[in-house]
């Protein structure tokens, strides 16, 4: 029973990070790169590996424990936050002085 709820948390939060990965390239490639920002393509290479997080915990066989899935989600979940920082610095609307 154990293992089955290890797979499923697995399953859900990698699908999570891939869905919202895509959004934020899809995001830095119709939004950022037309509002002018000169370094758009940050937000395009950390949300691809985003994506590469996300695939990672979705066909990693070895997750035998809760602690060390747990442990992984909690790496990728600061690392996704550290994404959505960057995100808001660069949607955040320029003012013009």
């Amino acid at each position: 029973f154990e293992a089955d709820t290890v797979r499923v948390v697995a399953l859900i939060f990698g699908v999570v990070l891939v869905a919202g990965g895509i959004v934020g390239i899809v995001n830095a490639w119709m939004y950022v790169r037309r509002s002018g920002r000169s370094s758009w393509w940050v937000l395009v290479v950390l949300n691809a590996l985003l994506v590469l997080c996300g695939l990672i915990v979705l066909v990693n066989p070895w997750w035998n424990r809760p602690t060390m899935l747990f442990d992984v989600i909690g790496g990728m979940l600061l690392f996704s936050s550290i994404v959505s920082i960057v995100r808001l610095i660069y949607t955040w609307p320029i003012r013009e002085a």
